[in-house]
């Protein structure tokens, strides 16, 4: 089977070769290092702007890098963006909508149903990569299925921490493939020594490491002294709220990254490895600052639950320092990798997505719309939704009354002012492409709900811009 599937991509990418300029590929395959992350949003990063969390090594990265300032998560959650980040298909056409924890909010619409992860039939790049000869690891939260689902089924022959939600982020953490350290052993610490054993095992030969970083939004699941460092920060009578644990989160995940980076330069490895840093979601709670610089948060399709941060690091190719604003999407990434891997283009999968590689050299494409669908209602408010961009519009349709916002992201990046009544062509033009791709892509829609809750209260927040109270757990 899977030799079928390659055999599948390999026709398609051939056949996306007419009139294209190829990639120069290096001349030995180069290591690739994808660190995935989920929750957090574009200007959440020091080099992004963010002041909560201290960020040095990820800003050295930028500094040494590419920062794009238009990333975009393929889902406003986590599960499906990685799987799309993984296929290079859409959410949509891979029936994947929903996180598999999520679900369960009720509303004045039946929520679409959404699949179980990756089926057997997925080609991951992974799989591609193996094919060309590259050894392949994951390392840390899966959430893509078991099962057909599993890495082990879709190219990763060394996987560590990804079989289940872990018991505890503190040792003994219970996950079957992964074993205990010494008691006080913080679940970030251990991936990030599994992943350097890796690096050090797999030199001799082109690698991909998938690195992910155990998310939690619980104070009890992060190290005290850096929930204490953060605290003292935010000044005097600061608690422990969401903001300073999604600091104290992120402060242990950049001194993972910075062990990963050092380990490249020890193996003599930093000028063979492209590594890429990106959020499969957006940011999880808002601060309520009115001088915030998006809107809406994870679950919802404003742009605080979809923009996020994409760094990419390689110094054989790419200048220091460079800024990106050309909008791209989680799905580009495995058009990317597999550009690398095998030297040719990859065939696009209209609208799903294409490589990054021609924006390295400043070589930007024609401009492409760009599409999101959640079908659910979300813990953050967020409701029954699908939106658009094209150029510098967007248009977020509300399926619970058939409303639709529209916005010029360059003169309104905090979307506060519906556009739809001044614009009504656009307005119109936008939605049909909208429900064009929908059809095309055979989305799965929400139903009338024969039981509706009492009331708006229910579901959250209006418009989704703040999450409830309670912590996710571990993700």
């Amino acid at each position: 089977m899977r030799a079928m599937k390659l055999a599948l991509v390999g026709l398609l990418l051939l056949s996306g070769m007419e009139g294209v300029a190829l990639w120069a590929a290096p001349p030995t395959l180069p290591n690739i290092l994808l660190i995935l992350v989920e929750d957090v949003g574009a200007w959440e990063l020091g080099c992004y702007g963010g002041a909560a969390a201290e960020t040095p090594n990820l800003d050295q990265m930028a500094e040494e890098g590419m920062r794009f300032s238009a990333a975009y998560a393929a889902s406003c959650v986590g599960g499906p963006s990685r799987a799309s980040a993984m296929t290079g298909k859409s959410p949509v056409r891979l029936r994947f909508t929903e996180d598999l924890r999520g679900g369960g909010v009720a509303g004045a619409l039946q929520p679409a149903g959404s699949g179980a992860g990756l089926s057997g039939d997925d080609v991951t790049f992974a799989e591609t990569l193996r094919e060309a000869g590259y050894r392949t690891a994951y390392v840390g939260p899966w959430g893509l299925g078991l099962g057909a689902g599993a890495p082990e089924r879709h190219g990763f022959e060394v996987v560590s921490g990804a079989a289940a939600v872990p018991q505890s982020f503190f040792s003994p953490f219970g996950l079957p493939d992964l074993g205990d350290s010494l008691p006080g052993t913080h679940l970030g610490e251990r991936l990030t020594t599994e992943a350097l054993r890796f690096m050090s095992a797999a030199k001799e030969k082109p690698f991909l490491l998938c690195f992910s970083w155990p998310t939690s939004h619980r104070a009890e699941d992060q190290r005290s002294e850096i929930l204490e460092k953060v605290k003292a920060r935010a000044g005097e009578g600061a608690g422990v709220d969401a903001r300073v644990v999604a600091a104290a989160g992120l402060e242990a995940l950049d001194a993972a990254v910075g062990q990963m980076v050092e380990r490249l330069r020890e193996l003599d490895l930093t000028k063979k490895t492209i590594v890429v840093f990106h959020s499969a979601s957006g940011r999880w709670q808002s601060s309520g600052a009115e001088d915030e610089a998006m809107r809406g948060v994870v679950g919802t399709l404003w742009e605080g639950g979809l923009r996020v941060p994409l760094i990419v690091r390689w110094p054989s190719v790419l200048a220091g320092g460079a800024l990106c604003r050309v909008p791209v999407i989680s799905t580009d990434l495995y058009w990317t990798f597999v550009e690398l891997a095998r030297g040719v283009p990859p065939v696009e999968l209209e609208p799903d997505g294409q490589s990054m590689l021609p924006l390295f050299k400043n070589v930007g494409g024609a401009p492409r719309p760009f599409f999101w669908h959640f079908p659910h209602y979300h813990e953050s408010g967020g409701r029954p939704s699908s939106a658009i961009r094209v150029g510098d519009w967007k248009l977020v349709e509300n399926f619970e009354d058939s409303s639709a916002w529209l916005v010029n992201l360059i003169a309104d990046p905090t979307e506060s002012t519906d556009l739809s009544g001044k614009w009504p062509k656009r307005t119109a033009a936008l939605r049909e492409q909208l429900k064009a791709w929908r059809d095309q892509s055979l989305a799965a829609m929400p139903s009338a709900n024969a039981q509706p809750p009492p009331g708006p209260a229910d579901v959250g927040a209006a418009a989704g811009e703040v999450p409830g109270g309670s912590a996710a757990g571990p993700r």
